[in-house]
């Protein structure tokens, strides 16, 4: 059986049981806790400046009004409490001074009307903390005044600018702001240390560009490219570009020259017999990937393609003259490498690894493919480090 529906006038009309007395009030409680809570008034913060007792003892709190400020009012507070007259004073609520924040000062102990030199240093610290330019701040004095017979309320040794707002309209105080606002700069630069410096460089690795170089003693098996050498020494120049953090393009330019030297002292000495020389060069290029990025030493791994031409010269001594021959093959690579990397600075890398490498015969008398290992050896030099950036 369904129940009878509800009315909605039942709905509409308020139950006086249910909703007890005792309940509404406190409800009502703790709505006006919640409304004190959120409101203004709560989001001030008072400082302390110096020690109850002690010269320039004082209260200050500090707004930040607008968005992009175009400097701060520093507004004297006779009164004792200094919540509420950052909330109720006639600068905010003429609205002339929204693009401004407010630096309110109450001192406590001075040593007469206007210490200057007690503004000075809250406006040093408030200055320091928010990274603000001290030539921002405009002080308003609406009192008698600074003595000119003064040393400490000479206004000329402040970087501060002294408002003398006595007998002024609110309108005639804000053009005199303005005038002295236009060649300003609100936030101060960031000045890093050497350390810092160093440590954004050696964290940046996204833009890198770096030039290296390597020496690599590689091992051939097989029909070891058709040349009479177990082990070739391969020198080379490696062109490094970062394509992320963790990624990098990497043209190795390589080439390995018989010794000459050799060649002749063989040619002096055997007297009939076939020498072999040899000129391999070719480039590779390669896309790696690097890991533990976070430290200088990190290890990668890369995978690529290469090409590479062998010209092979074999010299036979005969009795009155030499007979030379030569022949060129040309090879496509497949290379996989692993190793580390150890930064030694923001610019200078060392590094080390194990190259495999399979020569494919692309041309020439034979079929001379060869797989071959080694090790590479060399260091790089970073052409752009990386800096910080002055941000505000």
């Amino acid at each position: 059986m369904l129940k009878s529906p509800i009315s909605l006038n039942y709905l509409l009309k308020p139950n006086i049981k249910i909703l007890h007395s005792s309940k509404i009030k406190s409800n009502l409680l703790f709505l006006l806790i919640f409304c004190i809570s959120i409101s203004p008034l709560s989001a001030q913060t008072v400082h302390q400046y110096n020690n109850p007792g002690a010269v320039c003892y004082s209260e200050t709190v500090f707004e930040k009004k607008a968005k992009n400020p175009k400097g701060v009012i520093v507004v004297e507070v006779p009164a004792a409490d200094i919540k509420f007259h950052a909330l109720n004073n006639r600068y905010i609520s003429s609205g002339l001074f929204s693009d401004y924040n407010f630096l309110y000062i109450r001192v406590i102990e001075k040593q007469n009307n206007f210490p200057l030199n007690c503004y000075e240093q809250i406006i040093n610290v408030n200055s320091f903390v928010n990274r603000i330019e001290k030539s921002s701040y405009y002080l308003i004095s609406e009192e008698n005044g600074f003595s000119q017979n003064d040393e400490n309320s000479n206004p000329q040794k402040y970087e501060f600018k002294i408002i003398a707002a006595k007998d002024m309209e609110l309108q005639q105080i804000k053009d005199e702001i303005e005038k002295k606002t236009t060649t300003t700069n609100y936030f101060m630069p960031i000045v890093y240390t050497t350390q810092e410096v160093d440590a954004e460089k050696m964290a940046n690795y996204k833009k890198n560009f770096d030039i290296g170089f390597n020496y690599n003693p590689f091992f051939l098996t097989g029909a070891k490219l058709g040349i009479d050498k177990t082990a070739i020494g391969l020198l080379g120049i490696s062109l490094k570009k970062n394509t992320g953090h963790t990624t990098a393009l990497v043209l190795n330019l390589n080439y390995s020259i018989a010794n000459k030297t050799k060649t002749k002292e063989k040619l002096q000495t055997v007297s009939r017999d076939t020498i072999n020389a040899h000129a391999l060069f070719g480039a590779d290029l390669t896309f790696r990937k690097y890991y533990n990025n976070e430290e200088p030493l990190r290890y990668f791994s890369s995978a690529g393609l290469g090409f590479y031409s062998l010209i092979d010269v074999k010299l036979r001594r005969k009795q009155t003259s030499v007979s030379k021959k030569n022949s060129e093959n040309q090879y496509i690579t497949l290379l996989y490498d692993f190793g580390l990397e150890y930064r030694l600075s923001p610019s200078l890398k060392v590094n080390a690894a194990l190259p495999l490498k399979y020569y494919i015969n692309n041309g020439g008398s034979g079929s001379l493919n060869t797989f071959g290992f080694g090790v590479n050896m060399g260091f790089s030099y970073t052409l752009n480090p990386g800096n910080l950036a002055k941000r505000k």
